[in-house]
Parts: structure tokens; C-alpha cells; sequence
């Protein structure tokens, strides 16, 4: 509630103070050492058990509040899908359908001087057909209702350095997403999150939720944005498999031709550094060890999603 009232990102607001905490315990215990009331390296032990202390209190109120959603019954389970690793014809087949639907959802978006998709939305209104869209949704069976937070994170050079499209804080209840992202990515990015919000914890089916809304949505931006993102999973699971048919090699070649989808390539690539691998690592880490075995891999687990969703 105090954070759905607020008017900035509460779970930032603690961040920065958790930060500045840090630093002036520092600040303290060197000053303390150059005095010679305290051994340098006494201090620096105790400021590393009061982090640690303060990271066991945020994993338990973490598990207690949202992390334990990891050992909810999977969403396929919940709507009765099967989902088995697909063959690549199938996902050639969704492929040409999403590539063909983007074409169509494209005609007459709005785009800047390179014939790029760029929404002239604000932030806000973006948010409330998300959650518009999420609630359109609800009835499937695996979406709890209720109000989001959404933000745009003021942290967003640092989740692009990252290579962090959204974040979603389960302390303050605020999904975040990254400000940065292109125009096409951001409603997509931005129903990710709230998915997480509304009880989805695993990633690809927190991607699933997005596409789904975000693809029955009457805005064509918000339909857009989900057609376009699923092509992006769509083009890295062709290009990973090691099976080659006729038509695989002109879907790839048809998805590369598309701009905005070169727009999204090309700012995740102006981004990429060192910072960004450990991100991604760290993320990596993190997914596993919530009982998601692939990892990162996981988000890409929509295309299985959306397989099986058309041979329902």
C-alpha cells in the first residue's frame, strides 16, 4: 500500500539508503582504524556480518512473501498444456504466423527519421494498458488478480549494463522496468513484470503471461510489442538448432530484414560490457537456484509455451 501510494520507486529509495548505510559504516570503521581505536581489519569483519545479516533478513522476507511461488504448480499444468520439446517445423510454422501478424499489427504505427516503431506514449499510460491487458486475462486460471506498481526505474543505466530488461521487487511490490528499452520492447518487458506480480515466478511463464495479454490486447502498440518479442525467441531457437529444413533458412533471413527487430539487436549490443556478463551470470545463478534448472535459458522455454498453446 505505501509503495503503490508512493510517487518514486520505494524498493530504489531503499537501495540508495541500504548504500549509503554501507558507506558511512566504512567511512566510520577507516576513521576509527586512522585514530587507532579500532583494528582496520575488525571493522571491515564486522560491516561484512552486518551485510550478511542484512541479506539473510531480505532472502527470508524474499522466501516468505513471493520466492516460495517457484513451487507453485506449472503453468501448463494449470491451463492443461503439453509441452514437449518442439520440432522444428513447428516453430518455423509459428514463426511465419508471428512474422506475418507483425506486418500486419506494423501498418501505421508511429516510427522516427530510420523507419523505427517509436510509441509517443508516456510511461503511465503504457502501465495502465498493461495492467488493463493483464486483467483481460485473469480467466485463464493461472493469473491472480490485483493492483501493480509499475515503474520505470530510475536505475535504468544500470539494468541496461546489466543486460536487465525489468526487475520486480517482491519486498515493496514494484515491478520495474528498464526506461532505456526500445519502444517495441517496453510494453512486453513491462507485462513481464507485472506477471511476476501477479504470481507468476518462473520466466517463462511470467513471458507467456505477457505475450498472452499483451497479444490480446486492442491496442495494436501493446500486440505489437508481444508479436515482436515472441519473433526474437523464435529467431534465437531456429538459429540454435542443429536440424535444417527448407523454410528455416528464409524465416531467419525474413526476421533479420525487419527493422525494429535490427533496433532491439542493436541497442542490447551498444550496451553489452564486462558488467553485463557478470549480470547474466549472476541472473543465471539466481534462476537455478529457485528450481529453474535451465537458468537464463528458461526465458526462452516460451517458444515450447507457445507451441504448445497453437496445437491446443
Amino acid at each position: 500500500a505505501i509503495a503503490a501510494k508512493s510517487p518514486v520507486s520505494v524498493a530504489e529509495c531503499l537501495l540508495a539508503l541500504l548504500a549509503l548505510v554501507a558507506a558511512l559504516r566504512c567511512a566510520a570503521g577507516l576513521i576509527a582504524w586512522l585514530r587507532g581505536r579500532a583494528g582496520f581489519w575488525r571493522s571491515l569483519a564486522a560491516l561484512g556480518i552486518e551485510l550478511c545479516a542484512t541479506f539473510g533478513y531480505a532472502y527470508f522476507l524474499y522466501v516468505l512473501c513471493w520466492g516460495g511461488l517457484h513451487a507453485r504448480p506449472p503453468l501448463a499444468e494449470l491451463v492443461k498444456l503439453t509441452v514437449v520439446e518442439p520440432d522444428p517445423a513447428d516453430v518455423e510454422l509459428l514463426g511465419e504466423e508471428l512474422l506475418e501478424r507483425a506486418r500486419r499489427l506494423r501498418v501505421g504505427l508511429p516510427e522516427n527519421e530510420a523507419g523505427v516503431f517509436r510509441s509517443q506514449r508516456e510511461f503511465g499510460q503504457t502501465a495502465r494498458l498493461v495492467a488493463e491487458a493483464l486483467d483481460g486475462i485473469a480467466g485463464e486460471g493461472f493469473l491472480t488478480k490485483g493492483r501493480v506498481v509499475l515503474r520505470a526505474a530510475f536505475l535504468s543505466p544500470a539494468l541496461s549494463a546489466l543486460g536487465i530488461a525489468g526487475i520486480y521487487s517482491p519486498w515493496t511490490g514494484e515491478a520495474h522496468v528498464n526506461a532505456e528499452l526500445p519502444d517495441s520492447s517496453l510494453p512486453f518487458a513491462a507485462a513481464h513484470e507485472a506477471a511476476h506480480a501477479r504470481g507468476l515466478a518462473r520466466e517463462d511463464e511470467a513471458n507467456f503471461a505477457a505475450w498472452l495479454a499483451c497479444s490480446r490486447s486492442a491496442d495494436p502498440e501493446l500486440a505489437y510489442s508481444a508479436t515482436l518479442e515472441a519473433l526474437r525467441y523464435v529467431r534465437s531457437a531456429l538459429a540454435s538448432t542443429a536440424v535444417t529444413t527448407p523454410a528455416r533458412g528464409e524465416l531467419v533471413e525474413n526476421l533479420r530484414v525487419e527493422r525494429d527487430l535490427a533496433a532491439v539487436s542493436a541497442f542490447w549490443r551498444a550496451k553489452a560490457t564486462r558488467v553485463t556478463a557478470l549480470g547474466m551470470r549472476a541472473n543465471d545463478l539466481y534462476l537455478r537456484s529457485q528450481g529453474q534448472a535451465e537458468g537464463a535459458a528458461s526465458y526462452g522455454r516460451l517458444v515450447r509455451l507457445l507451441v504448445a498453446w497453437n496445437r491446443r
